[in-house]
């Protein structure tokens, strides 16, 4: 009868512990201290796909991280409400109050251009139809006051519109996640598509970037599941690809194209 009270309690230091390594879990950011978005371990059985070297996607693995442990911020300098979003977060000063969710989107590949000298692609088309151009050439000033611009005068429609869909088991890096204001729903939403990595039985593992609304600091989103975090992973088969609080169907996987040149006018910055 003594060993019942034994292993009872032996139970119940089991649970504690692993309610401290769960509670640890879901508000440690970076958990195993990755220096890159590239030094993230894709889940077990998975490989990371391969990209040019220079190319977007390599550049979005370059991505600096903050260290373990590091808390989100707002752009006020306020600590975010709710850490468990964040699964790390991107080493890249806000620009304002309007970089939110398809401003971190347009900015991640205007700044890989700006970074390559790849200035007359830096391009978008505002919510008014009109072309905001870049002019400034290696002007970090120009870049980062034409940037603010664009965070101002574009967003999930205009960033929907400037790309093209394509199927989800087509995704690479660089792709976005781009869904418009639904029924129900406030804001519409976009999220950066930063790895893929493959297994054999063909299913797709993804890491995402996003930023949000009130303006946050760039971050890596989290998965709930402690053995996929932070990759989320699609099949053949799926119809929706689900985050914590977002979920994205067919036609919403997006891949910066060619639709972007269907302008009417022209605004050089």
């Amino acid at each position: 009868m003594r060993k019942l009270p034994i292993l009872l309690l032996l139970a119940l230091a089991i649970l504690s512990v692993l309610t401290i390594c769960l509670r640890s879990y879901y508000t440690t950011s970076n958990p195993r201290n990755a220096a890159t978005v590239g030094a993230i371990q894709p889940p077990r059985g998975y490989e990371r796909v391969p990209v040019p070297q220079g190319s977007y996607g390599a550049y979005l693995r370059s991505l600096l991280l903050q260290p373990k442990g590091s808390k989100l911020h707002l752009y006020s300098g306020q600590v975010a409400k709710r850490q468990i979003l964040s699964a790390a977060i991107v080493e890249q000063p806000l620009l304002g109050k309007n970089e939110q969710c398809a401003d971190v989107a347009m900015r991640l590949h205007d700044e890989y251009l700006w970074l390559q000298r790849d200035y007359e692609n830096i391009t978008h088309t505002d919510v008014c139809g009109n072309r905001r151009t870049y002019l400034g050439g290696d002007s970090r000033a120009d870049f980062e006051k034409y940037l603010m611009g664009v965070f101002e005068w574009c967003n999930t429609r205009s960033l929907y519109e400037e790309t093209d869909s394509i199927a989800f088991l087509e995704v690479m890096p660089g792709d976005v996640l781009v869904h418009l204001t639904r029924p129900g729903d406030r804001y519409g939403h976009a999220v950066v598509v930063a790895d893929v990595a493959r297994n054999r039985r063909g299913d797709i593992a993804i890491l995402c970037i996003e930023g949000n609304t009130p303006a946050r600091q760039k971050h890596v989103v989290r998965n709930l599941n402690p053995i996929r975090n932070p990759w989320h992973i699609i099949r053949p088969g799926t119809h929706t690809i689900r985050f914590i609080k977002s979920r994205f169907y067919p036609g919403e996987m997006r891949r910066i194209g060619t639709s972007q040149l269907s302008i009417q006018h022209n605004i050089t910055l």
